[in-house]
C-alpha cells in the first residue's frame, strides 16, 4: 500500500492551496494511493474533515511534537 504523507500549512476554503490539496488527496486516493494529512493549524480540523476521512489526517499543535507523534500516525494508517 503505498502511502503519502502531507504536511500542510494553515488553508482556509476558497484558497487555491486549499483546492489543490483537496484534489490532489482525492487523486490519490483513486489511484490507490493513502494519503495522510497533517498540519499544525489549530484549526485544521474544520478543513481536513472535509478533505480527508477522519483516521487519515492528524492535527498537531506543537510542530516540535512531530516526532513523537510519528508511531501514532504508523498505527491509524496500517490499521485502516
Amino acid at each position: 500500500m503505498p502511502l503519502v504523507l502531507e504536511l500542510l500549512p494553515t488553508m482556509q476554503p476558497g484558497q487555491l492551496i486549499y483546492s489543490g490539496v483537496r484534489r490532489a488527496t482525492r487523486e490519490a486516493a483513486g489511484a490507490g494511493i493513502t494519503p495522510f494529512c497533517i498540519t499544525v493549524d489549530k484549526a485544521g480540523h474544520d478543513y481536513l474533515r472535509e478533505m480527508c476521512d477522519g483516521a487519515r489526517y492528524m492535527v498537531i499543535e506543537d510542530i516540535a511534537a512531530l516526532p513523537r507523534e510519528l508511531p501514532k500516525i504508523y498505527q491509524r494508517v496500517v490499521t485502516v
